[in-house]
């Protein structure tokens, strides 16, 4: 059927399956013990290790088995035994003498993939015998705590964070903190852990995104709530284009987030830098009707016009043919022969884009 065969020798089977006195025998009658199969270039040891067979782990280092023998990936037996969080393994093979700092292709060590995968036992276990709680892999930058928050893992962050990981540390890549990758993925309780440790609750990114910026982006309303009630600000503007959290969510249409915000104060008439635009500006430019009435509802500016064009919420609408935000701007009094930079109405504007329908919406209203 086209598919690529991979040749597994019957002790790279036998150890699979965790068959020790197959293993056994077939060592015994002279079989490979290096033997790796074609696909993934493991060792039986490896292969052992991963899947947790503890009796044939041992019966293959008693017979002189590779202990560092590396697969295609560069993972050894103790990286695969940690990544599958398998504790005992780990322990054999840590007595045995294995590297507790070896890496794999992408610079992950065991910590890195206990952290990861959220082993709390093997992580632990690891500790106990010097492994490196501040190693950063190659690849991504990420230490084991950055792993542990980035995937949520509560119980790993904890012993971390017991242990005396620093929470400050940033990945090489984003340049975001454990705060900030839990804040990223709407790890709540790994938040708490980490605000209760003192994280810095205002750290940026290389974006110059803080943790309630993250939060806010990916809309993670627990989240968000927590680093509010912490004080978190709600003004910190992003490197790439100067956009506050709230001009964020009004442009992408997060209500409940855009709610939020206000609520604990947020500038409703902010700009932002590389357009000028406020939060009333963006949602009607994008067509969130319910951002834009709570907006509205609150207070916020219908005729204050962006700073690059001139264009008023209601030219943004017409212009984008946002048929029901250009009803609701109109509803709540909005001008409609407000001019832009060049002298341009919001009805032009519709008819210029062919927005038929925001044009005979419009026409009854104009002069």
């Amino acid at each position: 059927m086209g598919l690529k065969k991979v040749r597994y020798t019957p002790l790279l089977w036998a150890a699979v399956n965790g068959h020790e006195a197959v293993a056994n025998l077939l060592l015994d009658k002279g079989a490979d013990i290096e033997g790796k199969d074609s696909n993934y270039g493991q060792t039986p040891l490896s292969w052992a290790a991963k899947k947790g067979h503890e009796a044939v782990v041992k019966l293959l280092l008693d017979n002189g088995a590779v202990i560092e023998g590396k697969n295609n990936s560069g993972q050894t037996p103790l990286i695969w035994a940690a990544k599958n969080g398998h504790e005992a393994v780990v322990k054999l093979l840590l007595d045995k003498g294995a590297v507790i700092e070896t890496e794999d292709n992408s610079g992950l060590t065991p910590l890195n993939w206990a952290a990861k995968n959220g082993h709390e036992a093997v992580a632990n276990l690891l500790l106990a015998k010097g492994a490196d709680i501040e190693r950063k892999n190659s690849s991504y930058g990420l230490t084991p705590l950055s792993w542990a928050a980035k995937n949520g893992h509560e119980a790993v962050v904890n012993l971390l964070l017991a242990k005396g990981a620093d929470t400050e540390t940033k990945d090489s890549n984003y340049g975001l903190t454990p705060l900030s990758w839990a804040a990223k993925n709407g790890h709540e309780a790994v938040v708490n852990l980490l605000l209760a440790k003192g994280a810095d609750i205002k750290t940026k990114s290389n974006s110059g995104q803080t943790p309630l910026w993250w939060a806010v982006e990916y809309e993670h309303e627990a989240v968000l709530k927590q680093l509010l009630d912490k004080g978190a600000d709600t003004e910190t503007k992003e490197s790439n284009y100067g956009q506050t959290p709230l001009i964020w969510a009004a442009k992408n249409g997060h209500k409940a987030v855009v709610n939020l915000l206000l609520a604990k104060g947020a500038d409703i008439e902010t700009k932002d830098r590389s357009y000028g635009q406020t939060p009333l500006n963006w949602a009607a430019e994008n067509g969130h009707e319910a951002v834009a009435n709570l907006l509205l509802d609150k207070g916020a500016d219908i005729e204050g016009k962006d700073s690059n064009f001139g264009q008023t919420p209601l030219g943004w609408a017409a212009k984008k043919g946002h048929e029901a935000v250009v009803k609701l701007l109109l509803d709540n009094g909005a001008v409609i022969e407000a001019k832009d930079n060049y002298g341009l109405t919001p009805l032009w504007w519709a008819a210029a884009k062919g927005q038929k329908a925001v044009v005979e919406l419009l026409r009854p209203y104009s002069r």
